[in-house]
């Protein structure tokens, strides 16, 4: 934890998929001030769009779950990077690049390497 999920149009070259996520996934460590090696990001290629003919076919959509309690000014940092890497390598605009938050409580997540931190946390 966190997890980001980022949504691509087809038409990105797999080497710049490829320089995203691992760019993105330094990023987030050194925003969220967390240990390097917590968090994961997962691009998808979205062959089947529907979109508004004002929309650029090549839209992003980026999921973050993350655990609550992070201040809005942080989570606005975490969002601008993101956006900011997703324009760097994919080239669309950053009005075409959605991103939303979906914050668990540290029980609502199980498995890899945060189970150990959810097990300190119930015993404190």
């Amino acid at each position: 934890m966190p997890q980001v999920i980022i949504h691509l149009g087809t038409s990105i070259d797999n080497g710049d998929k490829d320089r995203l996520a691992q760019s993105i996934r330094e990023l987030i460590p050194s925003i969220l001030g967390i240990d390097e090696k917590t968090g994961q990001v997962l691009l998808y290629d979205s062959s089947h769009r529907a979109i508004h003919a004002t929309r650029d076919s090549n839209f992003v959509f980026v999921q973050v779950t993350m655990y609550t309690g992070r201040s809005l000014e942080l989570k606005a940092k975490l969002a601008t990077a993101i956006i900011a890497e997703i324009h760097k390598y994919t080239g669309v605009d950053g009005n075409d690049i959605n991103l939303g938050f979906y914050e668990l409580k540290p029980d609502n997540y199980f498995g890899g390497i945060s189970h150990k931190y959810i097990e300190d946390l119930g015993s404190k």
